[in-house]
């Protein structure tokens, strides 16, 4: 396992991911003083985001399912687990975006080739019973 979001997990096959970027900022207020540099007041955390780079190759290894499963997840807007594959727990992240691209497109129209983006960002941890109410509704699809 490479990486863990939620219930879908990325790994060489047939979910692969080959890359990721994390982005954490903190914020700070400026105030104007006469003659002087502006000092800076620590206010918090700033916004923190993950993005997600993969490929899939669908025809010879398969990935589509986990890619519908990430729009799925996307959709609900419930805050999901992010853990590192060797067990390091990254924290809550909601689903901002999913892009893909596909590209060598076959006869059906599905690409042999597809790359994608997953764009997360930090999330507080979601109540007991939004959890729960999204555990019942991914086993009605």
């Amino acid at each position: 396992m490479l990486m863990q979001l939620g219930s879908v997990t990325f790994d060489v096959a047939p979910f692969n991911t080959h890359e990721y970027t994390r982005s954490s900022a903190t914020d700070f207020a400026r105030k104007d003083v006469v003659g002087a540099r502006k000092p800076l007041e620590y206010v918090g955390e700033g916004e923190e985001t993950y993005q997600i780079m993969g490929k899939l190759l669908p025809k010879r290894l398969g990935g589509l399912n986990e890619m519908a499963e990430l729009h799925a997840m996307r959709q609900s807007g419930i805050a999901l687990f992010l853990m590192r594959g060797d067990g390091m727990s990254l924290g809550w992240f909601a689903i901002e975006s999913v892009e893909e691209k596909s590209s060598y497109l076959d006869h059906d129209g599905v690409g042999q080739q597809v790359d994608f983006t997953v764009s997360l960002v930090r999330a507080p941890r979601p109540s007991a019973f939004s959890f729960v109410a999204t555990l019942f509704e991914s086993l009605l699809r």
